[in-house]
């Protein structure tokens, strides 16, 4: 997003690289607003923005969330 690349592109290679790391299932990677958690696209991106991801490894449902 930093770098101005499309929404749709950061949210399908941020999927990809959670797939190749293992994990079975991912419940949503989306960028979102900082301020609001609007939904943000196409892109590019200005102003700030959180990465917010849930995915599932063994029977642990991970959350978490990064700055952009």
């Amino acid at each position: 997003l930093r770098a101005g690349d499309p929404v749709d592109a950061v949210e399908a290679e941020g999927r990809a690289a959670l797939e190749a790391a293992g994990f079975g299932r991912i419940d949503y990677f989306e960028a979102r607003g900082a301020a609001n958690l609007a939904r943000l696209g196409p892109g590019p991106i200005n102003g700030e923005a959180r990465l917010l991801a849930a995915a599932v490894m063994g029977k642990t449902r991970l959350i978490d969330n990064l700055a952009v």
